[in-house]
């Protein structure tokens, strides 16, 4: 809650922040001197039921002994801090602060220019400047007289509620009080003593104080030491994890490519082989169909009339037996005409497991080791969100249904109704990857929901599953269905042991998974949502037990 308060340091751009008390944007916004901001007549109204104080800051309790003016409060963000409405310094001595005015002397005439203010003494009430504050350092009548630095308004000094010197402290309520008070007043029946005693101890206790403040530091110290420390270890370890895999994830690219380099190599063979058989026999057909064109050719002159009358006889006889000569003795067409094929077997089986390496290779999903190692985490529950029915354990990875309520405070955040908790941890974008054991026991709902969803009431906007903001997986004896905005799905599968929910803020996705024992999965459910609002890991038990899984536990043969 404290983090409801607007900062001082709003810019001018930016719109007016949200008051904490009414919820809205702040109307006519006045700051405390705390630095939480507020509506001017919220904070009036609040305030106006204790018409004698104290008043406190309705987010971080910072106490005001005295009502103050109420006024608008200057919207430019430059003004310096000292000059906003409510806002006073810690410590009166230091309300004179450089950059406000300077006090001027009580004593000096008002005709003259008033000399600066050398102290300013609590019972006169009246600041004086060296000249005048020579009778208070010297007359006995003034020794009682506490002088401070100046200041120009000493109510801080003195009772609100009785306008009388602090001179008194409450050691109840470890503050300055008046007289009155502690006779008529709100410190009636307290143990008090003189403020000049009150400080004598509280000095006595400066030195143990301050030797607890230094065990303290060195505690603290020691922490921010051991953090630094992990954090170092950290960074070294994932620096080593990353390369080793970066470096494991090169090998193997340098392998699948040396291993496609050999099958290229090996088909580059076979073509080699392939192509210089049909090449030598496309030369020897290539020359034979020359031979026997020519001869077709040269017997196709000699039928011709003309050669008929040239060529007779005995030389017809000659050049006819040639040509047949030379037709006969030439290989027929058929003849080793057909050349060694490619071995079309071996090809197919290449492919073949070429498509078994890529398969190898290739993740395909549902695969629960690519599940968890990529995208997989272990969620913890967020403690203020608990119905007071559940009782988280095991560093916030369980939670157990209780009979009896427990004594958690209210929160705004916490369910009242519907025994439900939500993730400590939201998600906005990615992939991510949880399992749940679960129990065949009682009633139970894994899923997640958006921060919209309320926590407040019986209706269904706070109950998970029956409202647009969650969506979950339900299960009890014999019965699982998918929920959301009050429509079930249901699945005809037994209940399972545990449950694998896989979010994919990338593609819009949300699947259930039952997880056998062995690391199988089986896809029970997968939709389509557009979420357009970070969402957490919600749960909700009834007479039973849920656990987030440890995805990376060590097995026995790792």
């Amino acid at each position: 809650m404290a983090g409801m308060g607007a900062s001082m340091e709003t810019p001018a751009d930016v719109p007016s922040p949200k008051c904490p008390v009414c919820g809205h944007n702040c109307r006519e916004p006045s700051t405390l001197r705390c630095g939480h901001r507020f509506c001017k007549d919220c904070i009036q109204e609040l305030w106006s039921c204790s018409p004698t104080g104290p008043y406190y800051c309705p987010e971080c309790r910072d106490e005001y002994r005295k009502l103050p003016a109420f006024a608008i409060e200057d919207e430019d963000p430059q003004r310096n801090v000292t000059e906003r409405p409510f806002e006073s310094s810690a410590s009166p001595a230091s309300s004179a602060t450089p950059s406000g005015p300077t006090v001027i002397c009580h004593y000096c005439p008002a005709t003259a220019k008033g000399r600066p203010a050398a102290m300013t003494c609590l019972v006169c009430g009246a600041s004086m400047c060296v000249e005048h504050l020579q009778p208070h350092l010297e007359s006995p009548v003034f020794q009682s007289h506490p002088l401070v630095e100046p200041l120009a308004d000493i109510s801080q000094w003195r009772c609100q509620e009785h306008q009388e010197m602090n001179k008194i402290f409450c050691r109840d309520c470890g503050t300055c009080v008046c007289t009155v008070c502690t006779v008529i007043g709100a410190h009636r029946g307290h143990t008090c003593i003189g403020v000049s005693e009150a400080e004598k101890e509280l000095r006595e206790k400066l030195k143990s104080q301050l030797k607890k403040a230094q065990e303290q530091e060195i505690a603290v110290q020691d922490i921010v030491d051991l953090l630094t420390e992990k954090k170092e270890g950290v960074q070294l370890l994932l620096g080593s994890t990353r390369s080793r895999v970066q470096e494991q994830y090169a090998a193997m690219r340098e392998a699948l490519e040396l291993e496609e380099l050999q099958a290229m190599q090996s088909l580059n063979r076979e073509e080699s082989w392939v192509m210089g058989c049909i090449g030598h026999q496309l030369r020897l057909q290539t020359d034979l169909l020359k031979g026997v064109q020519l001869a077709a050719s040269r017997l196709e002159k000699l039928m011709d009339d003309k050669e008929r009358s040239r060529i007779q006889d005995q030389a017809f006889i000659t050049e006819y037996n040639k040509i047949t000569k030379s037709l006969s003795g030439a290989p027929g067409p058929a003849e080793d005409s057909e050349p060694d094929g490619v071995d079309r077997h071996r090809l197919q089986q290449l492919q073949g497991w070429a498509a078994q390496r890529l398969g190898q290779v290739t993740l395909s999903m549902p695969n629960r080791d690519a599940l968890r190692l990529l995208y997989g985490t272990i969620p913890s529950l967020n403690p203020d969100t608990a119905h007071p029915k559940l009782v988280l354990s095991e560093k916030n990875r369980t939670v157990t249904y209780s009979e009896e309520p427990q004594p958690y405070p209210e929160l705004a955040a916490r369910f009242s109704v519907f025994p439900q908790v939500l993730g400590s941890r939201c998600h906005e974008a990615g992939r991510v990857y949880w399992e749940v054991e679960v129990s065949s026991e009682g009633r139970w709902k894994v899923g997640v929901c958006e921060a919209l969803i309320e926590r407040k009431g019986s209706d269904n906007s706070s109950r998970l599953g029956y409202n647009p903001h969650s969506w979950c997986l339900f299960g009890e004896r014999n019965k699982v269905e998918v929920l959301h905005d009050t429509e079930a799905t249901p699945l005809g599968v037994s209940t399972p042991q545990r449950v694998g929910l896989f979010l994919d803020l990338e593609a819009g996705s949300l699947s259930f998974y039952s997880v056998a024992e062995g690391g199988d999965l089986t896809l029970l459910h997968s939709s389509q949502h557009s979420f357009t609002q970070p969402l957490y890991p919600a749960l909700a038990v009834s007479k039973t037990q849920l656990s987030f899984c440890n995805l990376f536990q060590p097995t026995d043969d790792a």
